[in-house]
C-alpha cells in the first residue's frame, strides 16, 4: 500500500511565486478560494502540517515551513481508492491559506475580499489520533474503503455540552471543541485543477530524482509518499 501526502501551501511567502507558475493566475486563485473553507474545518500552523506529513508518511516538513508563524485555513481530506495497476492508496491530501495568502488570493481573483473565516483549531492531540486511527486500520477494512473510493474530510464541530453543579443544581453551558470525520463529496473538477497542479510538481521532481539530480520542491508544494507492505489476510 502507499501512503500519499500532498498539498498546497498558500503563505505570504509562496504566493507570488504559485501565481506566477500558472497562465491564468485569476482562474486559479478562484478556484482555490472556492476550495479553501469558512467554517467547521481546520485552523493549523505551520508545524502542524510538518507534524501530518511526517505522521503519515515519515519525511520530515520541507524548509518552506520551518520558523514560519502563521495560521492556516486548511480543508484536509483523506481519500483511499486503487489504481489501475490494482495498487491500494490511501492519501491526504490538503489545501491551506494563511490569511495574509486569502487576501492576495482574493486580489487576484478580481473579487471583494471577505475576511470571514471562522475555522477553528482542533483540540490538542486530535489530529494526530485520528491519523493514527487511519494508520492502523485493518487490512480489510482498507481493501473495502479502497474499492469503495472512499472520500472523508476532516472537520472541527463545536457543540453546547450541559453540566449540573451537584451543590447548587445549577446547570453549567461549556463549549466543547471535537474533531471529526466526514463522508464528503468534493468538487471533483475543482480538486482536479488542485491535485493536478500537485501531480505536475511531483512528477518533475520524480523523473529529475531518477536522474540522480537534487531538485527541490515548488514552495508552495509539499508531497511525499512511503510504501507499506501489508500482510495477508
Amino acid at each position: 500500500m502507499e501512503s500519499r501526502f500532498k498539498g498546497l501551501y498558500i503563505s505570504r511567502d509562496t504566493i507570488v511565486t504559485l501565481l506566477q507558475s500558472v497562465s491564468n493566475p485569476k482562474i486559479l486563485a478562484e478556484i482555490i478560494l472556492d476550495m479553501l473553507p469558512k467554517s467547521n474545518a481546520l485552523k493549523l500552523s505551520a508545524s502542524d502540517l510538518s507534524d501530518l506529513e511526517r505522521l503519515w508518511t515519515g519525511e520530515i516538513g520541507s524548509d518552506t515551513v520551518a520558523g514560519q508563524t502563521e495560521t492556516f485555513h486548511t480543508r484536509v481530506i483523506y481519500r483511499t481508492f486503487l489504481t489501475s495497476d490494482w495498487d491500494q492508496v490511501r492519501e491526504i491530501t490538503f489545501i491551506a491559506g494563511s490569511d495574509d495568502a486569502i487576501r492576495d488570493l482574493f486580489k487576484a481573483s478580481g473579487r471583494p475580499f471577505s475576511p470571514a473565516y471562522n475555522n477553528l483549531p482542533p483540540p490538542s492531540g486530535s489530529l494526530s489520533r485520528k491519523v493514527e486511527d487511519l494508520m492502523s486500520a485493518s487490512i480489510s477494512f482498507n481493501l473495502r474503503a479502497a474499492v469503495s473510493r472512499v472520500s472523508m474530510t476532516f472537520y472541527v464541530e463545536s457543540r453546547t455540552a450541559e453540566s449540573k453543579s451537584l451543590n447548587d443544581r445549577r446547570i453549567a453551558h461549556t463549549s466543547v471543541k471535537e474533531l471529526v470525520l466526514l463522508n464528503t463529496r468534493i468538487d471533483s473538477e475543482k480538486w482536479r485543477t488542485i491535485d493536478g497542479i500537485c501531480e505536475a510538481v511531483r512528477e518533475v521532481h520524480r523523473r529529475h530524482t531518477a536522474k540522480g539530480m537534487r531538485l527541490s520542491m515548488e514552495p508552495y508544494i509539499r508531497s511525499s509518499s512511503r510504501y507499506e507492505e501489508q500482510t495477508e489476510l
